[in-house]
Order: C-alpha cells, then sequence, then structure tokens
C-alpha cells in the first residue's frame, strides 16, 4: 500500500470527524421525523405487497414483514392454507373490495411486546370498526400519491387490502397513545384476508 495514499485518507477521515456533529443521530431527529420514517417504512411495506385476485386471495406475515424499533405489521400474499393463529383472530371484519369481491380479512398473531401493550391492542382490535372507504382511500393516496379511483384498475383491490391493516395500524398506535402506552411500542401482527369471487 503506498503510504501517502493512507496519509491522504488519515487526513480525509480527521477532516470528516471534526466536521461531524457532535451529536448522536437521535438528537438530530425530532420526534415527528422519526414516526413519520416509521409511517413511510409502514407503508412502504404494505406497497410492496404483490397480490393473486380470483377465488382465493390471503394476507399474512409468511412473506413480508416489518420489524422496525419494535412496531411491526406484517403483510404478505400466499395462497397457502390459512396460519394456525387464524382460527382466533384477534379482529374478524368483512370487506368488499373495489372488485366487489366480498372478503373476510382477520388480524391476529400479536407478539413482541410487553404484556399490558398486547392486552391493550387485543382490546382495540376487538372493538376496532371496520376501515371506511375513505379511510382507505386517504392510505391509498399517502402511499402512492393517487386515490382508487386514479388507482390502474389491476392494482385497486391490492391497494385496499393493503390500506385496510395500513389504517388498522394506525388507529392502533392512535388509541395505545390515548392509554398512555408508546406507539413504537406497538406488537407485531398479522392480517389474512381470504376473498370469495368477484363481481367482474
Amino acid at each position: 500500500m503506498d503510504p501517502s495514499s493512507s496519509f491522504r485518507d488519515d487526513a480525509l477521515n480527521d477532516l470528516l470527524d471534526r466536521a461531524a456533529a457532535p451529536a448522536p443521530l437521535s438528537a438530530l431527529m425530532t420526534d415527528a421525523a422519526l414516526q413519520e420514517a416509521t409511517r413511510a417504512a409502514r407503508f412502504e411495506a404494505a406497497r410492496d405487497v404483490k397480490s393473486r385476485l380470483g377465488r382465493r386471495l390471503a394476507i399474512s406475515g409468511v412473506a413480508l414483514a416489518l420489524v422496525l424499533g419494535g412496531t411491526g405489521v406484517a403483510a404478505a400474499v400466499t395462497n397457502f392454507e390459512w396460519p394456525s393463529w387464524a382460527q382466533q383472530p384477534d379482529a374478524a371484519m368483512q370487506i368488499t373490495l373495489p372488485s366487489g369481491a366480498q372478503c373476510e380479512y382477520l388480524i391476529g398473531n400479536l407478539q413482541n411486546a410487553d404484556p399490558e401493550i398486547m392486552d391493550a391492542a387485543r382490546a382495540f382490535f376487538a372493538s376496532a370498526p371496520v376501515p371506511t372507504t375513505a379511510q382507505v382511500d386517504a392510505r391509498v393516496v399517502a402511499v402512492h400519491g393517487e386515490t382508487l379511483a386514479q388507482t390502474p384498475e389491476g392494482d385497486r383491490d391490492r391497494r385496499y387490502s393493503s390500506g385496510v391493516v395500513g389504517v388498522m395500524a394506525d388507529e392502533l398506535d392512535a388509541d395505545l397513545q390515548q392509554h398512555g402506552f408508546d406507539s413504537a411500542q406497538r406488537p407485531y401482527f398479522e392480517g389474512v384476508i381470504t376473498c370469495e369471487g368477484t363481481n367482474q
């Protein structure tokens, strides 16, 4: 190795070290910025979910999971059997996709959180209303920059089903905060959706 190149690297490293801010990264980011980064990561995970619509659509935590700072939502697509937790889900909702498909959406498999937070999350899911189309549409706009009506027809059902779990995650975060918990400690959970058919 050329000694002069080592000197240049050391000098450059010293210069960069002196120019670096003395504060840790967490001090440089506001709570709002951290929450937005967390929200954006969740949106990206939901957006990347690929789907196969037809006689059966299943979304579960098998293929894609996001765990960020203790929080997590899993959403993945598979045509495999229901996961075992779906026998006793924490939430069961009936939704209608933009195509007209009637679907059952189950949420469960809560894990990786303190018992008190898990209990609060289960209580929320037991009584949470089905997200409205307006709520889901707002989520789709936040993630994709266009409404469901502006979304290509072939992507609407996938975006809608991903939007449902995104709305539920946001509402769970708000509920946990109202009960004095840090939403960053939200438990990981999974969602499974199955659709009987479409009206296409």
